[in-house]
């Protein structure tokens, strides 16, 4: 990571206690301050790697040396790399030391975490900073570190939405650990209920405790999750019941015209001769990956039937196509909008936040006028999203994040645009030329031409908005 000198220095002063050193108890707080989301386990594993495993102070160069043996690990503890070095052998299977980009969602899944399209876009961007659509080992330990950050973060969340404060401290009480878990897990494990009922007292949990559990809770549930393929409960029984329905006689089984019908009311398009042929080329390898997830009945092979998991798993294989196809054509759009890779990413970030809460809680008027300002753009830190849009969105095919004309309207003019009603009227109407969504919102391919068009056409003086922008202090970029 990328911190200036001051700013390390400004954080290691707040845990000064005297005489230039800090107590070690309070490094992860200091990490923390600087943007890490470390727990314990691999903060006693940096320590012991520098030397420093047991010392109750710390010096300046001994928290920079720290941080730096904890990045060269990527943030994840020794057994972490060792699972993220065995799920990496087992995904490169014709030994070229690389995986394609687009299979690091299904390893993701494999390790019981159900990450959307959009946000594994995010974190694909941020690692394949070649765009050459392959991943080495080091970047894709750099992959499962960030996704690491990033579920801590999440469990943090969490924590505080639960923890109650006694004196110093802080813990979930012992009655609302499960309520807690289930908030974070799709599954919770029989084992893990007991566990909560007899090993913590009525002090209840604190935070390196949840973690802990979740970790074991997601790991003891992945068999659980590889059977959904990677589609959270909710998702199952949306599934289950419209499988149902199509299935008349009660045997478990539907045809093809049927599979073809809820395919389509899934918003997987399998309308042209074509597509109903690549649809039936799949269903013996959605039969061999759900025996693979432990399903005990499957159909004949060769056949055009399904049992409901056999079902499950084609959905994924299909989504899966259309979040290549997706991103295909996004990098296509790109390129041809002449966006480098940089304004690409940024405006990825600014467009899904948007999308997902409308402005509700926004992007910042200089993050988009960071964006499109010439010269050398500042990377931005995913922001937080909250469970419920999060939730809003789960049961969306991976094209249907969308902005309305309205929506885009809110956005130029929180960058300090001033709008006429003719210039509003004008931004509607090109706003009705681009690629929209299967909701009728405009689609990342048509903001990506929007934004092209704005800037060509200088609309409302927006490269002149981008440009003071630019001037603005990095810290104003990163709000």
């Amino acid at each position: 990571r990328e911190h200036t000198q001051d700013e390390f220095l400004f954080a290691y002063s707040r845990y000064d206690i005297a005489g230039g050193r800090m107590a070690t108890n309070d490094l992860q707080n200091l990490m923390r301050s600087v943007g890490y989301e470390p727990v314990k386990t691999t903060i006693r594993e940096a320590l012991v790697a520098v030397g420093l495993g047991g010392a109750p102070t710390l010096d300046a160069n001994d928290v920079l040396n720290t941080i730096i043996a904890f990045d060269e690990k990527h943030g994840l503890s020794s057994e972490e790399l060792k699972e993220a070095r065995r799920i990496f052998k087992a995904c490169d299977a014709d030994g070229s030391k690389t995986i394609d980009v687009m299979e690091l969602a299904d390893v993701m899944r494999q390790m019981g975490y159900t990450p959307n399209h959009s946000d594994m876009r995010l974190l694909i961007d941020r690692v394949d900073s070649t765009r050459c659509g392959s991943l080495a080992y080091p970047e894709f330990a750099r992959a499962m570190g960030m996704q690491r950050e990033s579920e801590v973060k999440r469990l943090r969340a969490t924590f505080q939405d639960f923890q109650v404060r006694e004196g110093l401290r802080v813990a979930i009480p012992q009655t609302r650990v499960m309520e807690a878990l289930e908030a974070v897990l799709e599954f919770v494990p029989q084992s893990i209920r007991g566990a909560v009922k007899k090993t913590f007292s009525l002090r209840g949990v604190d935070f390196e405790g949840f973690v802990d559990l979740a970790d074991r809770g997601r790991k003891l549930g992945m068999e659980v999750m590889r059977r959904n393929a990677g589609f959270k409960d909710l998702e199952i029984q949306q599934f289950r019941c419209l499988f149902e329905q199509r299935d008349k006689d009660g045997l478990g089984l539907i045809g093809a015209s049927d599979i073809q019908g809820l395919l389509i009311t899934l918003g997987i398009q399998v309308r042209t001769r074509e597509e109903q042929r690549a649809v039936m080329s799949r269903l013996d390898d959605a039969r061999q990956a759900a025996t693979a997830a432990g399903a005990e009945e499957c159909s004949k092979a060769g056949t055009t039937q399904m049992t409901f998991w056999e079902f499950v798993q084609l959905v994924r294989m299909m989504r899966s196509e259309s979040d290549k196809a997706q991103d295909g054509l996004v990098y296509r759009t790109a390129e041809e909008l002449k966006f480098n890779a940089g304004e690409l990413d940024q405006f990825r970030k600014i467009f899904l936040k948007w999308a997902r809460v409308d402005a509700m809680v926004g992007v910042s008027s200089s993050s988009l006028a960071a964006a499109i300002s010439p010269g050398p753009s500042s990377p931005l830190r995913p922001g937080g999203i909250s469970l419920a849009a999060e939730a809003a969105s789960d049961l969306r095919l991976p094209d249907q994040d969308g902005i309305s004309t309205e929506t885009l309207h809110r956005l130029l003019r929180t960058m300090g645009m001033r709008i006429t009603t003719t210039q509003r009227d004008e931004l509607s109407q090109q706003a009705a030329r681009f690629e929209k969504n299967n909701q009728g919102l405009m689609s990342f391919v048509g903001f990506l031409r929007m934004m092209r068009w704005l800037l060509d056409s200088d609309f409302a003086g927006i490269n002149h908005v981008a440009a003071d922008a630019a001037q603005a202090p990095q810290a104003a970029v990163l709000s």
